[in-house]
């Protein structure tokens, strides 16, 4: 019995950060020319909730083509992230949850934006 008790607190402990992958199989920043901010973004993500997740976040949007990855900023205590985007035609909400993934794009939420610079 106390051998299973030993290891409930790790498998708690997984359960919780099963949903937060860190920096495992992370696109690496984008390596592209800077452009022009035409408008920004802030989203709510009431996922992000660990250490590793704002820089997780970051790393998801940054592969999308009309973020400008050097604008993400993600705020682990507000949850909140704002970003410039370089394209306004191209944006699109089901591409951001789609990059952001199951985790992070589940309860993900447009709190501003794209509003014109």
């Amino acid at each position: 019995m106390r051998s299973v008790l030993s290891a409930a607190p790790v498998v708690v402990l997984g359960l919780v950060l099963a949903g937060c992958s860190g920096n495992g199989g992370l696109p690496p920043p984008p390596d592209r020319p800077e452009k022009p901010v035409q408008a920004w973004v802030t989203l709510s993500v009431p996922k992000m909730t660990c250490d590793a997740c704002p820089e997780s976040v970051t790393r998801r949007l940054g592969a999308l083509e009309w973020v400008e990855y050097p604008t993400i900023k993600a705020d682990l205590e507000t949850k909140k992230v704002k970003f410039g985007v370089n394209d306004v035609k191209s944006f699109d909400v089901d591409a951001l949850r789609e990059a952001l993934g199951d985790h992070y794009g589940k309860g993900m939420e447009i709190v501003k934006g794209p509003e014109p610079k």
